[in-house]
Formats: structure tokens, C-alpha cells, sequence
């Protein structure tokens, strides 16, 4: 096994020259494809180019782009060169990437489109930042600084031969698993960002650790759509190129849904907010049909999960059950599966809760919800559900040769060779995460049960504890509200409060459906959710989706508000996770409201 993640892949380029394994799009134009070959060959150019501007070993590189295939092209040459990969979130605000370059030092950086661009511009002519150089990606962009250069420019300058090319051979013959391969910046709910520190060591134990426990291989393909800058996607990404399993990379994130029947993957990685989206359209699109049609398709789906849940278990189902659900298949969940590329078989996610029901009814479908846990620390992957005998509600159990324990105060523990190196220049901050014995403090509340099934209960500081005492899990509320089709997002309130309470956003498309189904006559969205028939449809759903809570948990009072959160306003991280202390310092007058303080109406936003 290579002990360096760029020998795998100069390896694989090797092997498969002529293989597709990259599928790229350029607004609304065709897909166009990428060769093993041709990706080594824009890797090795990028790498010289990249030398010429003085980029020694162990300097950082700052990408700062949505997903490209350039984006890839671009990470792997940073690490052909033993340089480091610092990836910035494209909607970072200016301040947040002006710290990481200031903080990593970073003269170099690739930039994906004009927003990104303008703000590495700004910064550098303003001296909030020194970069030698800005590599665009996007051809469409306009340059107006002397230090800028498209990509495509920038790596053909470079002859192939000379002193460069010898550099770029002298470094690959030097490679070494003790190489820093990225520092990745956790995008926080709060506080300031850290840089954990992910060296190759750690990259290919990672890949080791997944051949053990997932199947994939060049006859798959899968859809990339969540930032390449999260080690969630950037984990998977590498793991398919490292299997040879051909990607699609999606630019624009928003068009996930036309995407998903033109790139027909069988596998992507998603975080449950995606699923549970899924399942609300495919869900409305049952309820608005016929009455025959909701009858075939809820007798299928109570077939398709008295099946799976033999599989599950391990056991071989009926002969009976086994043509039953053919039928099914056939009639119905085939229908489905071709909705959204006809091919999907196996869909890790991580992240955030997913429901039970979630989960189960994409199961029931024939298609695998691989349920995990892991961190921008653990380089990804720490458990995750097998295809057999794991238990609903867990987040599976512990790679090999990953060790989990459960500490004070429930928190979980990890340690691993895929552990980061430490946070960058915040010793302090390392050294409180990492103690003495190599355990990594999460900051997780969890359990493991006697099959050693890890199951998550909370962050610790997203705990509430109630003025009555009793302790909340709000994440698991919010997922169990947010499972509905009219609800889009919810944040809980509960901590040092007498009751909980939600601010609940409606899902806006839906509930203009239902509005107009009964007659509803309305001129403006706060119009909408202030009248009576909306607050009343709202309050008899929340029940009904909490009756199995505790008393203590069940959501007392609820605020429909008439704007999303989003990432653009910061309510939101770009992995889709509300930033908790944001929302609730921004609406503190509309929360004041639910416990009988302030004055005005609750609906408004």
C-alpha cells in the first residue's frame, strides 16, 4: 500500500490512462469528462507552475472556490509538490478568509469564480493580505490586478522540461507519509475557526480503513455536491479517486435535483438535511396523487420494510416476502429510484440526526442510508452502519482500528491513526482536544451499547438544561419537526427556560399549495402565516410529530417566521447546520415573545 496519497494516484494514472474519472460542467453547457491521463497531465503542469513561483514544501496553498474539477486538479498538485492545501469555504465573508490567510501565511491561492475573486483582490489592494498570486478558475471572470492569472494560463507557462520539471521529480522522490497534506478550518457553529492539521498518514489510513468496511470501485460513480472544502466530501472524494470510481462534480449546488437523473450516480455523500428533502418531495408528490396511487405506494413501502429489516438483521427473507417485494420493486420503488437516477445504492451521511423514519423509508426502497459520525479531526470517518446487524438510531459502530470510548460527562472519545496532527499555531487549543494518552475529546455527548453501537446524543455545549432541570437535546427535535413536508427548518429554545419553545420556518412552496387547495386568499408570505387556518395547521403537525417526546421536551410555544436561514446571512454554516447563538442573539425579541415577554406579534420575523 502507497504510504502517500498522491502515489495512489499517480499509480491509478498509470493503470488507467484512458478511464473517465472526473465529469465536470460549465454553467449551462454539457458535461464534459476527464481522463486518469489527462488529469495527471494538468496535475504535473499545475505542480510546475505552482514551483515556479517559489512554493516550497510544507508552504500553504489557499483554495478558495466552489467545486471544480479544477478544484481537484488543483488540491492534488498542492500535495504532488509536498506543499499544504488550505481550503476557504466560497462563501466565507472577506474577514474569514483575510484570518486564514493571515494566519497560515499562504502567498499562493486559487480563486473559483468573480465573488471569490473580487474579495482576494480587495484584500490584497487594500494590504490586508501579501499573495504572490491569484489562479482563477472561471475563464468568465474579470482580472484587475497585476498578481492574477487564469488557470489555464498559469500552468501551461511552465515548459515541461527544465529546472522546474527536475524539482517537481527530486520532491516526488522525497515524498513521505510524515508530509502535512491540508489544514482544513472547522466552519463553527461558534467561536473562532481552528485549523486541524491532516497529514498523509492519516489520509491513507483513512483509505485503508474504508476498504475494510465499504465496496466501490470504477464501475461506480458518484455526484459531487457539498463543498470540497468539508472534510466530509473532500474524505469521499479522495476515497473514490483513490478506488478509481469516476466523479461528477457539481458546481452549482441548487441544481442537485436536475443533476441527479443526467449524472445518474451510485453513490453520493450528503449531510440528512438533503435526504430529508428527498423524502418530503417524494412524500408530496404520493399525497397529491390518487387515491389508488397512495394506497399502492403505502402498501409498498410496509412490504419494502418488513424486507429490509430482514436484511438488516442478517436474515434471509420468506420466499413469499422475497416476491412481494419484486413486485413492489417493480411497481413502485423503481418509479422512485429513477426519479433521482435510477441507480443509487449506497448514500453515506453524517452530520447532523436522522430521523428513524427517514432512514427507514429509504431503505424500504432498496436504497442504502450508510448512517456515520465523524470529524474534521478523525480526517472524516470515525463509525458508521454496516450493511447488516446495526441498530436503527445508531451512527453504526467503529472503523477498524479506530478505538472509541465514552469519558466524563458522557463525552465520546477517539483514537486513531487518522487523527489531525493538531490544531495550526493553537497549541492551547491542541492540547486541550488531544490529551496525554491520544484520546481526541469530541465534544459529543453519546453511549455504546453492548454490540458496540455508537449512538450520539447531543453536541455538549448544544445541551440545554431547562429551568426545571431537566436536559434537552435540541437536534433531535428540530430533526423530528423538520421531518415534515410543511416545515423547512426549526431551531429549539429551551436552555434556563421554564418550557420549550421552536422557531419553526415553513417549507414556503408547500404551504402556498395548501393554501391554495383550501381557499386561502393572501398577499404577502407574513400575511400567510399569521392567519388563523396556518397557525392552526402548524400547532396540530408539531403535536403530532412530538407526542412520543417527553413531556419536558414537547414544544410548548412556536414562532413561524416568514425568511429561511441561510448562509448568506450566516444563520447557517455550508454544510446546511444553523448556527445556534447567531439566530438566537438576531431573534431574541421574537423569542422574548414566547415566554410572555416584549410586546408585538410572534409571527413576525
Amino acid at each position: 500500500m502507497e504510504k502517500h496519497y498522491i502515489d495512489a494516484i499517480a499509480s491509478m494514472s498509470v493503470k488507467n490512462p484512458s478511464q473517465v474519472i472526473l465529469r465536470g460542467k460549465d454553467g449551462a453547457g454539457p458535461w464534459y469528462d476527464v481522463t486518469w491521463g489527462e488529469l495527471w497531465n494538468d496535475v504535473t503542469a499545475c505542480s510546475r507552475a505552482l514551483i515556479s513561483l517559489g512554493v516550497k514544501p510544507g508552504d500553504n496553498v489557499v483554495i478558495f472556490s466552489q467545486n471544480t474539477t479544477q478544484w481537484i486538479t488543483s488540491d492534488l498538485a498542492v500535495m504532488d509538490i509536498r506543499a499544504v492545501t488550505v481550503p476557504i469555504y466560497a462563501t466565507s465573508s472577506p474577514g474569514q478568509v483575510r484570518y486564514i490567510i493571515k494566519e497560515t501565511g499562504a502567498k499562493v491561492a486559487f480563486a473559483g469564480a468573480q465573488a471569490q475573486y473580487d474579495i482576494l483582490a480587495g484584500l490584497c489592494s487594500e494590504g490586508a493580505v501579501e499573495l504572490d498570486r491569484i489562479v482563477v478558475f472561471d475563464l468568465s471572470v474579470t482580472l484587475s490586478s497585476e498578481n492574477s492569472v487564469y488557470f489555464r494560463d498559469f500552468f501551461s507557462s511552465v515548459p515541461a522540461s527544465g529546472a522546474h520539471a527536475d524539482e517537481l521529480e527530486s520532491r516526488r522522490t522525497q515524498r513521505s507519509d510524515s508530509d502535512l497534506a491540508t489544514i482544513i478550518y472547522t466552519s463553527g457553529t461558534t467561536g473562532e475557526p481552528k485549523g486541524a492539521m491532516l497529514g498523509h498518514d492519516a489520509i491513507m489510513q483513512a483509505m485503508k480503513i474504508h476498504d475494510i468496511r465499504i465496496s466501490l470501485g470504477p464501475d461506480d460513480l458518484s455526484l459531487c455536491f457539498l463543498p470540497l472544502c468539508h472534510v466530509f466530501e473532500r474524505g469521499w472524494t479522495w476515497y473514490c479517486l483513490y478506488k478509481g470510481c469516476p466523479v461528477s462534480v457539481l458546481t452549482d449546488t441548487k441544481k442537485i435535483g436536475e443533476a441527479l437523473p443526467e449524472v445518474a450516480p451510485t453513490a453520493f455523500c450528503s449531510v440528512p438535511r438533503i435526504y430529508e428533502k428527498m423524502y418530503q418531495k417524494i412524500n408530496a408528490n404520493v399525497l397529491s396523487g390518487p387515491r389508488i396511487k397512495r394506497w399502492a405506494f403505502n402498501l409498498a413501502l410496509g412490504i419494502g420494510r418488513r424486507y429490509n429489516e430482514c436484511l438488516r438483521l442478517g436474515k434471509k427473507p420468506s420466499w413469499w416476502l422475497r416476491g412481494l417485494y419484486t413486485v413492489a420493486d417493480r411497481l413502485v420503488f423503481s418509479t422512485v429510484r429513477n426519479a433521482i437516477g435510477g441507480r443509487l445504492r449506497i448514500m453515506p451521511t453524517a452530520g447532523a440526526h436522522v430521523p428513524h423514519f427517514i432512514i427507514d423509508f429509504f431503505h424500504a426502497m432498496g436504497i442504502h442510508l450508510m448512517v456515520g459520525y465523524g470529524l474534521t479531526e478523525t480526517c472524516a470517518t470515525v463509525s458508521a452502519c454496516p450493511d447488516v446487524n446495526y441498530e436503527l438510531g445508531s451512527v453504526g459502530t467503529p472503523f477498524p482500528e479506530v478505538e472509541v470510548k465514552i469519558g466524563q460527562e458522557n463525552e465520546i472519545l477517539v483514537r486513531s491513526r487518522t487523527l489531525m496532527r493538531g490544531y495550526y499555531k493553537k497549541p492551547e487549543a491542541t492540547a486541550e482536544a488531544i490529551d496525554a494518552e491520544g484520546w481526541f475529546h469530541t465534544g459529543d455527548a453519546g453511549m455504546l451499547d453492548e454490540g458496540g453501537n455508537l449512538f450520539i446524543t447531543e453536541r455538549i455545549k448544544d445541551l440545554m438544561k431547562t429551568s426545571q432541570g431537566k436536559y434537552i437535546a435540541p437536534q433531535m427535535i428540530e430533526s423530528r419537526l423538520t421531518g415534515d413536508a410543511l416545515i423547512e427548518q426549526a431551531v429549539v429554545i429551551g436552555d434556563q427556560k421554564p418550557y420549550v419553545t421552536a422557531l419553526v420556518v415553513p417549507n414556503f412552496a408547500a404551504l402556498k399549495e395548501y393554501a391554495s387547495a383550501i381557499g386561502l386568499k393572501f398577499k404577502t408570505v407574513e400575511e400567510l402565516i399569521n392567519a388563523p387556518r396556518i397557525r392552526k395547521l402548524y400547532e396540530d403537525k408539531i403535536n403530532e410529530l412530538q407526542k412520543e417526546l417527553a413531556g419536558f421536551e414537547m414544544v410548548k410555544k412556536f414562532t413561524l417566521l416568514a425568511k429561511e436561514f441561510s448562509m448568506d446571512s450566516g444563520e447557517l454554516t455550508p454544510t446546511l447546520k444553523i448556527r445556534r447563538k447567531i439566530i438566537l442573539e438576531r431573534l431574541a425579541p421574537q423569542i422574548a415573545l414566547m415566554y410572555g415577554q416584549g410586546q408585538g406579534s410572534p409571527t413576525d420575523k
